[in-house]
């Protein structure tokens, strides 16, 4: 897995510490955790992380076994899920618009429908 690990990151262009920095962990526990000869395992925990975080397939992740891209799931449910992992500030822009009273929410949508049409009239 240990290798695996390390081709996730290399496949995105990280460093270890962005890798780590993406994960909320430590560089010193990537830089372990891929070492050639490490009998360090990441816990499930992280590992699911790793599959959440770079869509890798999870038994690709930890058998070796199938393709190493998750399969495409563009369900609302699962872009939301995404937004919520891994942008915070669309999270909080996301949960605001939830709170908003329908009015509020109907004169958001009617601002951003001009903005987008005085957008597409320049263009």
């Amino acid at each position: 897995m240990n290798e695996r690990i390390k081709r996730i990151r290399q496949n995105y262009g990280l460093s270890q510490q962005q890798f780590a920095d993406k994960l909320h962990i430590s560089r010193n526990y990537i830089a372990q955790l891929e070492m050639k000869d490490s009998n360090k395992e990441p816990s499930s925990r992280l590992v699911a992380d790793i599959c959440r975080v770079f869509n890798v397939n999870e038994n690709w992740m930890r058998t070796g076994e199938g393709d190493m891209d998750a399969p495409t799931d563009d369900t609302f449910a699962s872009v939301c899920a995404e937004i919520g992992a891994t942008d915070p500030r669309l999270q909080n822009v996301i949960m605001e618009l939830w709170k908003m009273t329908d009015d509020d929410r109907e004169l958001l949508w009617s601002f951003l429908d001009r903005l987008a049409n005085a957008s597409n009239k320049k263009e």
